[in-house]
C-alpha cells in the first residue's frame, strides 16, 4: 500500500483505499480523523519530516522506519526498530542508508549489502515486499529474524519520495517452526504407527509408519474413527483406552490386536498419552503402535520348539534384557537341581553362583559385539556342589538392533575335566622323562658328532694319503719308466751289438750263428718290450707334446695290441693344461679304455675332449653290453671297483665331477674339471720339445 504524506501545520499521513480513493489522517497535537477532502497542498522539503508529531510514531504497533528518495538516510525510526537492530543509527548520516541494522543477511543466510536491501530496491523499482523474511545481525553478535513489510510513499503527483519499513521479530516463531517440522519429520521417518485422535476417535494425524504397517495411507484414515482398525470383538478396548485418557492417564506397552487394510491381524503394543491444548485441557490423544507380530509368532514357535528342547540332555535356558530366566528346558532342571518354577524369572548368574573366567563387563562386550560367546564357567547346583560347564551364548536382536534376549547352551565337563587333569599330570612326569632323554639325547649326540668330527678327519687324512699315494705312483712310474729307459735300454743295446759281433765271427759255423742271430732278436724284442713298458709306465709325450699327442699315441697303440678302435675327438687348439690335469685326464682314458677292452665286448669307443672356458670335458663312451644294475648301483654309491675309485680320487683332488651312466646300449663316464694354465717350464719344454 502506497503512502501519501503532506504536512501542513503537523503531521498528515495518508494511504490508498482498497478502492483507490485516497483516505486522509487529518490532525494536530496527536488527534487524527478520518477526511474524504484533500489536504493543502504540502511543503516538498518537508514531506518526511514529522516534527513535533514524531512522538506518534511509538504507537506503531512493530518497528518502522522511513528513508528518503534522495539519498536513502533514514529519516525517523521508532524504539521497536532501535531495539530490533541492537543500535540506534543516526538520522540524516549519509552513512546510515536504507537498513539500520548492523548486517542483514537473507532468509537462507547469504550477506546483503545495505545498497542491495528490500528497501533499496523499492525505492529504486517502486515495488512493494510484503512478508519477506531477513535476518538482522546486532553489533553483540546476536541474531534475529524479522518479517518485512515495504511501501514506497508518494506524493500528490505519484513521484517516490521515500520508502517506509514495518518489520516484526519472527524468531521464535521461525524456531517453533523448524522444531515443529524436526518433530514432523522425525514422526514421519518413524517405523512405529504414531497416530492422533481426538476424544471421539477421529483421526487427525497419520505418519508413514502407519500407512506401512496397516496398509492405509493418510487420505484413506484421516478423519475417520480409529475403530476402523479395530476387531468387532475388542471394540470395547476403545471405550476403556477413551476413559482412561480423559481421566489423564498414559497406557503403556498395551498389547492387542489390530486390523490391517487387507483384514489380516497384527499383534502390536500400544503406548497412548493424553494430548492437552494452551490451557491444560484434553482434547485427544497420541498413540504410537509398534508391530510386535514377529515377536509373538517368534514366541509362539519358541513354545513349540521348548517341547523339543526338553528332550535335549543339554541344559538349554533363555535370559531376557534383564538377564532373568524366561525359559528353563528339563535338560537345566535335572543338571542343576532347581525345577522351572524356581528357576523362572530369577537372575540366571545369581542362581547358579556363575564364576566367570575373565570380568563380566569384557564378556559382554564382546557378547553384545559380535553376537555369539563361549567360554567353560562354574556353577553351582542346587545341592551345593560345583560343576565346569561349556556355555554358549546366542544373542537375540529386535529390528532395532537392541538385545531382546540370549540363548543359552550348557553342557556338562566336569567328569571331562577331571579326565583332562589326571591326563595334564600324566604329561607332566612325560614332559619330565621326555627332558632327561633329551638331555641323554644331547650327550650322545654331542659324542656322536665327535667321533664322526673324528671320522671326517680321519677320512680326510685317508683322501689325503690317497693323493699322496697316487703321486708317489707316478712319480714312480715316471722314475721307473726313466730308469728302464735309461739303465736297461742301454744294456739291451749293448748286448745287441755284441750279439751282432758274434755272429759276424760265428758265420762259419752255422749253428752258433743261427743261435746268435735268434739271441739277437730276443734282444730286440725285449728292448721294444721295455720300451713300451716305459711308455706305459710313463709316456715322455705327456711331458712334450701335452694331451693330444699322448692319447693319439696310446689310442693307437692299444688299436695295435687289443684290438679296439677308438674315435678321437680333440680341438686341434686344445692347449696344455696343469701337470697334475694333464697326468689324471690321461690315466683316466687309461683306465676307461683298459675296462673297455676287458669287460665290455665293445670293439669301439669314442673319446671326447673340449675345453670351454675353465671347464675341462672328457667324454668316454662305448657300445658294448653295460654295467650290470647291481654292480652299477654299488658303483654310483662308492662302494667298489678299484679302478673306478682311483678316478673319483683323481677327480676330486681336482675339484672336479665324474657322472657314470650305463644300460644295455654301452656306458659313458663323463668327467668335468677346473681348468688351470700351465706353468712356465711346461711350456718352454713343450717348445723345445716341438722345435
Amino acid at each position: 500500500m502506497p503512502y501519501l504524506v503532506e504536512e501542513g501545520g503537523g503531521a498528515n499521513l495518508g494511504a490508498l483505499n482498497s478502492n483507490g480513493s485516497q483516505e486522509y489522517l487529518n490532525g494536530s497535537g496527536g488527534n487524527y480523523e478520518k477526511s474524504d477532502s484533500p489536504m493543502p497542498p504540502p511543503v516538498s522539503h518537508h514531506l518526511l519530516d514529522l516534527g513535533s508529531q514524531a512522538h506518534l510514531i511509538e504507537l506503531f504497533p512493530m518497528a518502522a522506519y522511513a528513508v528518503r528518495a534522495a539519498d536513502g538516510v533514514i529519516v525517523w525510526f521508532n524504539s521497536r526498530a532501535a531495539k530490533l537492530w541492537g543500535r540506534e543509527p543516526v538520522l540524516g548520516d549519509t552513512n546510515e542508508r536504507f537498513c539500520g541494522a548492523h548486517t542483514l543477511y537473507h532468509a537462507d543466510g547469504t550477506y546483503v549489502a545495505h545498497c542491495d536491501t528490500p528497501v533499496a530496491l523499492a525505492l529504486t523499482t517502486g515495488v512493494s515486499v510484503h512478508d519477506e523474511d531477513a535476518v538482522i545481525a546486532r553489533p553483540d553478535g546476536s541474531r534475529v529474524t524479522v518479517s518485512v513489510h515495504i511501501d514506497p510513499i508518494r506524493d500528490r503527483d505519484g513521484a517516490i519520495v521515500g520508502v517506509v519499513n514495518f518489520f516484526h521479530d519472527i524468531t521464535e516463531r521461525k524456531q517453533n517452526e523448524r522444531t515443529t517440522g524436526l518433530l514432523a519429520a522425525i514422526v514421519d521417518s518413524s517405523e512405529d504407527a504414531v497416530i492422533s485422535k481426538n476424544l471421539d476417535g477421529t483421526i487427525t494425524s497419520w505418519n508413514k509408519g502407519a500407512q506401512r504397517i496397516f496398509g492405509y495411507s493418510a487420505q484413506e484414515t484421516i478423519g475417520h474413527n480409529i475403530t476402523m482398525l479395530i476387531p468387532p470383538d475388542r471394540l470395547d478396548e476403545e471405550v476403556t483406552i477413551i476413559g482412561r485418557l480423559k481421566r489423564g492417564e498414559h497406557i503403556d506397552h498395551f498389547e492387542t490386536i489390530r486390523l490391517r487394510k487387507d483384514g489380516a491381524q497384527l499383534h502390536i503394543s500400544l503406548t497412548i498419552s493424553p494430548v492437552r491444548d494452551a490451557h491444560g485441557r484434553i482434547i485427544g490423544a497420541s498413540k504410537i503402535a509398534r508391530d510386535i507380530t514377529e515377536r509373538k509368532q517368534a514366541e509362539q514357535a519358541l513354545a513349540e520348539r521348548a517341547l523339543l528342547l526338553d528332550l535335549s540332555n543339554d541344559a538349554i535356558l533363555v535370559r531376557d534384557g534383564d538377564d532373568r530366566v524366561s525359559y528353563w528346558n528339563e535338560g537345566a532342571a535335572e543338571l542343576y537341581g532347581f525345577s522351572r518354577e524356581e528357576a523362572i524369572g530369577r537372575v540366571s548368574n545369581e542362581l547358579l553362583q556363575t564364576e566367570f573366567p575373565e570380568s563380566m563387563e569384557r564378556i559382554t562386550e564382546q557378547f553384545l559385539r559380535e553376537g555369539r560367546w563361549s567360554g567353560e564357567l562354574i556353577h553351582t547346583r542346587k545341592d551345593g556342589s560345583q560343576i565346569v560347564v561349556v556355555s554358549r551364548w546366542a544373542l537375540d536382536k529386535d529390528h532395532s538392533g537392541n538385545r531382546k534376549r540370549v540363548l543359552e547352551t550348557n553342557n556338562d565337563i566336569t567328569q571331562q575335566k577331571r579326565l583332562e587333569s589326571g591326563l595334564r599330570a600324566s604329561e607332566e612326569r612325560l614332559r619330565v622323562l621326555a627332558n632327561n632323554l633329551e638331555n641323554q639325547v644331547l650327550v650322545r649326540t654331542h659324542q656322536l658328532e665327535q667321533r664322526n668330527a673324528e671320522v671326517v678327519q680321519q677320512s680326510e687324512q685317508l683322501r689325503e694319503l690317497s693323493r699322496r699315494l697316487q703321486q708317489t705312483q707316478d712319480d714312480e712310474r715316471r722314475r721307473i719308466a726313466r730308469e728302464l729307459h735309461d739303465s736297461a735300454g742301454q744294456v739291451l743295446a749293448a748286448l745287441g751289438m755284441n750279439l751282432a759281433s758274434i755272429a759276424q765271427r760265428a758265420r762259419r759255423n752255422p749253428k752258433l750263428g743261427k743261435a746268435t742271430q735268434e739271441g739277437l732278436e730276443l734282444v730286440h724284442q725285449l728292448s721294444k718290450e721295455i720300451r713300451t713298458m716305459s711308455y706305459l709306465l710313463h709316456p715322455p709325450l705327456l711331458d712334450e707334446n701335452g694331451l693330444p699327442g699322448v692319447i693319439q699315441w696310446y689310442v693307437q697303440g692299444l688299436a695295435e695290441r687289443g684290438n679296439l678302435k677308438c674315435e678321437l675327438m680333440i680341438p686341434e687348439d686344445f692347449g696344455r693344461l696343469s701337470d697334475d690335469m694333464e697326468v689324471a685326464i690321461f690315466r683316466i682314458v687309461q683306465e676307461c679304455l683298459t675296462n673297455i677292452h676287458r669287460h665290455s665286448g665293445s670293439k669301439t669307443a669314442t673319446i671326447r675332449l673340449s675345453r670351454e672356458g675353465e671347464i675341462v670335458s672328457l667324454e668316454i663312451q662305448d657300445e658294448g653290453k653295460g654295467i650290470p644294475s647291481e654292480k652299477l648301483t654299488e658303483i654310483q654309491a662308492h662302494r667298489t671297483g678299484v679302478g673306478i675309485t682311483g678316478m673319483r680320487e683323481r677327480v676330486r683332488h681336482l675339484n672336479g665331477t665324474i657322472d657314470i651312466q650305463s644300460d644295455a646300449n654301452g656306458t659313458k663316464i663323463s668327467v668335468s674339471l677346473p681348468a688351470s694354465l700351465p706353468s712356465k717350464g711346461k711350456n718352454l719344454e713343450s717348445r723345445t720339445a716341438s722345435g
